[in-house]
């Protein structure tokens, strides 16, 4: 049986306060929530590697925000309502060297 699972604050059946939310496909959520919505500082991250971590407004990346690639390469973007309107800076490939 798939389903999402939620560690974290409830009022009057909402997420609200802090918490984590795995979803039953693999991506995560860890942040603030207000009335259901991710809303405030958070880290998504979805389930092939990729990563998020920044401001929420109303459920939708909102601000500038770290986006972490699973290859390595992090960019610096500016989001409104979900989707990029500006990359601020691109890291180099972040290698990692195993001894």
């Amino acid at each position: 049986m798939l389903f999402d699972l939620l560690a974290g604050d409830f009022i009057d059946d909402m997420k609200h306060g802090r918490g984590t939310f795995t979803y039953f496909f693999g991506a995560s959520y860890r942040g603030d929530w207000i009335e259901d919505k991710k809303h405030g500082k958070g880290v998504f991250k979805y389930a092939n590697g990729d990563r998020y971590c920044g401001p929420y407004v109303r459920g939708f990346m909102e601000g500038v925000g770290v986006f972490d690639y699973g290859n390595g390469i992090r960019h610096h973007t500016l989001y409104m309502y979900d989707y990029i309107h500006r990359c601020i800076h691109v890291h180099t490939l972040i290698l990692s060297f195993i001894s």
